[in-house]
């Protein structure tokens, strides 16, 4: 299975990345991360099963390419930085929402799986098992 993770560089394509590469199940399997920065990469273990590409999810060209040779696509790009929310609102929503609603079409499109995060600015406390109704939650800044 070939896992595409948009954003393989931000804080959970990072750490979703290095939990697969760890992970036995997965050792037929092989993630192309994407991003812009690379700052992580490096502190993910070494293996031939993964390949970084410096790129911005707005290369069509590229991330369409992409998307076709993968089985998997998991779409964690985003602006989470909330002091851009309101310096920078139309670039927020075209990134956040039309890029990524532009990726999730042509995935579509393609008869790809798509695993899509709900949000960057929700993060639990530690409960487990998380429950949505009733586990205890952090909203706002990090």
């Amino acid at each position: 299975m070939k896992i595409l993770i948009l954003g393989g560089d931000g804080f959970i394509g990072f750490h979703l990345t290095k939990s697969i590469l760890e992970d036995e199940r997965f050792n037929d399997s092989s993630v192309v991360g994407v991003d812009l920065n690379n700052h992580r990469v490096p502190m993910l273990p070494s293996s031939d099963r993964y390949t970084f590409i410096n790129a911005n999810i707005q290369d069509h060209d590229v991330i369409d390419k992409l998307i076709a040779e993968a089985d998997v696509i998991l779409p964690f790009v985003a602006i989470a930085t909330p002091k851009l929310y309101v310096e920078q609102p139309l670039a927020v929503f075209n990134l956040d929402f039309e890029e990524n609603l532009r990726v999730i079409k042509l995935a579509h499109k393609l008869g790809k799986r798509v695993i899509f995060p709900s949000t960057s600015e929700v993060y639990g406390k530690g409960q487990a098992p998380f429950d949505e109704d009733s586990t205890d939650l952090v909203y706002g800044p990090i």
